[in-house]
């Protein structure tokens, strides 16, 4: 979890998102967030909104990057058409 300043800064980013902004300072505050918790630790960062996905890619991460939102809509293509073959296109 982040710390109360990082999750500030995650809110701030989410945020701005939302009001529309598409400068480069968004994704380098939710990076900035995302290395922090690599350096504490983490093996995953979930963007546990959909916002972020939208500025933090994920090869500026570290370790696995997850899109809740990506996972749900994969698995409900699976259990909705479990003899199409879906595969994963990841």
């Amino acid at each position: 979890m982040p710390d109360e300043r990082s999750q500030r800064q995650v809110m701030d980013a989410i945020a701005a998102v939302k009001a529309g902004a598409v400068d480069e300072s968004v994704s380098r505050a939710l990076t900035s967030v995302a290395e922090s918790l690599v350096e504490a630790g983490a093996h995953t960062v979930i963007a546990g909104c959909t916002e972020i996905v939208l500025r933090l890619r994920a090869d500026s991460v570290e370790v696995p990057l997850l899109d809740p939102a990506q996972l749900l809509a994969e698995r409900v293509v699976r259990i909705a058409m479990p003899t199409a073959g879906y595969r994963k296109a990841m």
